[in-house]
């Protein structure tokens, strides 16, 4: 239908130069698994260096996880929000804004809970992931809370090379806690969101990745989901999947562009860097704050001009 494809264009416009190829996502069928969607797993966090080599959490990512989290608990999910010690803070203030904005609660345990209450629907619980004994605590999470949704975005997947690559082509093992386990061990329904073809979950157009991205060759990711978003941010999927269900539940999802700055201001507070630049300025990917605002503003007319909320 014309409205997916209308927003498909708009989170797939390259504002980086990326040079990312993939076909458009079905994303009737995406809308359809996440209105259905009853215990969702989101996990984000891709680390880069500062001028000292010190690793930090980017600042693409964290906004478009928190929004997503947010959106499926307005519609009723359990959602669980997760990273590694590097990026956990960053992700955590990302999504208290988010929180605030949609009034859903935020549950922060700074630790690594395998489950949490029965009462769990409709709010969003954070989750801590170790650096080691990753898989084990991937197999044993993912049953103790009857996961059926797993989305990824802007999570390092490893590549086949064998290792976890910045777009650059620069190894980020030591940084970044293996998660791959938990899309190779996930039995339901798995959704992959990236921009540069290194995300976990990207393997399903390996071929056109090889072919259109520097390096794609050895920073491609083997694993692949049952659907892939792509986009000129990562992030920017956060604002099109709150549209996305908006337009499909006729109820109304989709936050304004304060919260988008709100959050980014919080992250670096919490010591973000932007990915590219590796500076703490309201960036991401070295694009200037207008740009992402104005993704969210063309969704939002997008939205005005379909449906009626």
């Amino acid at each position: 239908m014309e409205f997916y494809h209308r927003l498909s264009e708009i989170m797939m416009y390259d504002a980086g130069h990326r040079g990312l190829k993939v076909p458009e996502a079905d994303l009737a069928a995406v809308a359809d698994t996440l209105l259905s969607a009853e215990r969702v797993l989101v996990l984000t966090g891709f680390p880069v260096l500062d001028k000292d080599g010190c690793p930090h959490a980017e600042t693409d990512g964290p906004i478009g996880a928190a929004e997503i989290a947010c959106t499926l608990a307005l519609l009723g999910s359990s959602v669980w929000l997760a990273s590694d010690s590097t990026d956990y803070e960053v992700l955590a203030a990302a999504a208290k804004v988010y929180g605030a904005a949609t009034q859903i609660d935020i549950y922060d345990y700074s630790g690594q809970p395998l489950s949490v209450s029965a009462d769990s629907k409709g709010r969003v619980d954070l989750v801590k992931i170790p650096f080691e004994h990753t898989s084990e605590f991937a197999d044993e999470f993912l049953k103790t809370n009857e996961i059926t949704h797993f989305i990824s975005i802007e999570r390092p997947g490893k590549g086949s090379c064998g290792h976890f690559c910045s777009m650059r082509g620069a190894y980020l093992d030591q940084y970044v806690a293996d998660t791959d386990c938990f899309l190779s061990h996930f039995k339901g329904v798995s959704i992959a969101v990236g921009d540069g073809g290194n995300e976990l979950g990207m393997g399903k157009y390996k071929s056109r990745i090889v072919g259109s991205v520097p390096h794609g060759e050895d920073i491609v990711a083997s694993l692949s989901a049952d659907h892939v978003l792509t986009a000129g941010v990562s992030n920017w999927w956060g604002a099109g999947l709150a549209a996305l269900l908006s337009y499909k539940s006729g109820k109304k999802l989709l936050v304004g562009a304060e919260t988008e700055k709100a959050a980014l201001a919080e992250m670096l507070k919490a010591r973000a860097l932007d990915g590219c630049s590796a500076k703490a300025e309201m960036t991401v990917d070295s694009l200037p704050l207008e740009i992402h605002i104005k993704r969210r503003e063309l969704v939002q007319a997008l939205l005005k001009e379909t449906v009626t909320l």
